[in-house]
């Protein structure tokens, strides 16, 4: 009774340690999203009031530094690298169709606070960060390319990140894999699904328009990575009240 106890407690051990290591997985056409496109296709010329238009700056990331009104058929359709245009939504007291639409799709799977929703303009980068909590996000149109890397804690973290800020993930990549650094590279295409656990490095890019959603539940005890955050990002850290407003 005893080994077999002893191997229980060992098997919860390699599962939990397991758990941990993992820093993404991408599950490949988990969604049927046909239904939602449909959808989506019926609401592309409902204006949207506020659309960031995004730039980005060497030290602190991408962000909008203008808002305009647009609509979804506009922001899949621009190509501009110096207008690239983003609506995100948190979906909460927002009344545009496309919100319905994904809380009827998404109804008992984002359950609570937490899910975004975001239409992207081609072209599209979030420089090398990570976030507070775990991240699920789900391709709904378009392809997105995520390099995910564990670096917290590395003894060059804080170097790394400086030299490989404006790296490309083609460039970044090989240079993460010559230093040991654990590093998964994932394409997210329409209903596939992407895990990435609270902490993990990622930078995304995207030669063409898309639409995700994503959902990062609140989790307990991050004070640590909230301090570590707004201490790499200290101008974010004062915009923002989380951390999520990176890009």
């Amino acid at each position: 009774m005893l080994i077999i106890f002893i191997i229980l407690i060992i098997c919860i051990l390699v599962v939990l340690i397991n758990a941990k290591s993992k820093i993404s997985s991408l599950s490949k056409n988990k969604h049927d999203i046909t239904p939602i496109l449909r959808d989506i296709e019926k609401i592309q010329d409902v204006p949207i009031k506020r659309v960031g238009v995004y730039k980005t700056d060497n030290q602190n990331g991408s962000w909008a530094h203008d808002f305009r009104k647009s609509s979804i058929r506009e922001i899949l359709s621009t190509s501009d690298t110096n207008a690239r245009l983003q609506y995100k939504t948190d979906m909460v007291g927002d009344k545009h169709p496309l919100c319905k639409i994904m809380k009827r799709h998404f109804r008992d799977y984002f359950r609570g606070s937490g899910s975004t929703v975001r239409v992207c303009s081609g072209n599209w980068e979030f420089k090398s960060h990570f976030d507070c909590d775990d991240n699920r996000i789900v391709g709904i149109y378009g392809s997105k390319r995520f390099l995910v890397f564990d670096m917290d804690d590395h003894p060059d973290e804080l170097y790394i990140l400086e030299h490989t800020k404006n790296m490309p993930i083609d460039i970044l990549k090989p240079f993460l894999e010559k230093r040991k650094i654990k590093v998964h590279d994932h394409y997210l295409e329409p209903g596939d699904e992407l895990y990435i656990r609270a902490g993990a490095y990622h930078r995304v890019e995207s030669n063409g328009s898309s639409i995700i959603i994503g959902h990062a539940p609140p989790i307990k005890n991050t004070k640590r990575c909230q301090d570590k955050f707004n201490k790499i990002w200290p101008k974010q850290g004062k915009i923002c009240k989380n951390n999520r407003c990176l890009e």
